[in-house]
């Protein structure tokens, strides 16, 4: 150890202190690692979602032609109509995702910044 104290209670101390900080980065990085494992099941269950997303609108399609083709069998105006929800349903799915990701990446990254700082501090203190 670096530190020459002329008492031994002031050497406890500040071992006692560079613990305290040693414990409190593995603490931090436990939790950085946490919502970075979080931010990526985020992103997979985001991407399961656009992925059903898609589905449905290839089933809505599918399902718009039958009924086409239903409607041209029927005979004068008694057409089925199926209104269009797709448009509203995207713009609002863009909306809340991109800024889920966009608050997430940044918490990651203040995490990471401050994670940075306490090792330099008890680098300093060795």
């Amino acid at each position: 150890m670096r530190y020459m104290a002329s008492d031994n209670n002031s050497l406890y101390v500040r071992l006692e202190e560079e613990e305290e900080i040693h414990q409190g980065l593995e603490d931090i990085e436990k939790i950085v690692k946490n919502i970075e494992e979080l931010s990526a099941l985020i992103k997979q269950t985001d991407q399961i979602k656009r992925e059903s997303v898609q589905n449905v609108k290839q089933n809505v399609s599918k399902l718009d032609e039958k009924i086409q083709l239903v409607n041209s069998a029927l005979p004068g105006d008694n057409s089925i109509s199926v209104p269009d929800v797709q448009q509203e349903q995207e713009e609002k799915k863009e909306q809340f995702s991109n800024k889920e990701d966009e608050e997430i990446d940044d918490s990651v990254g203040e995490l990471h910044s401050e994670l940075e700082n306490l090792q330099d501090e008890l680098s300093k203190i060795n």
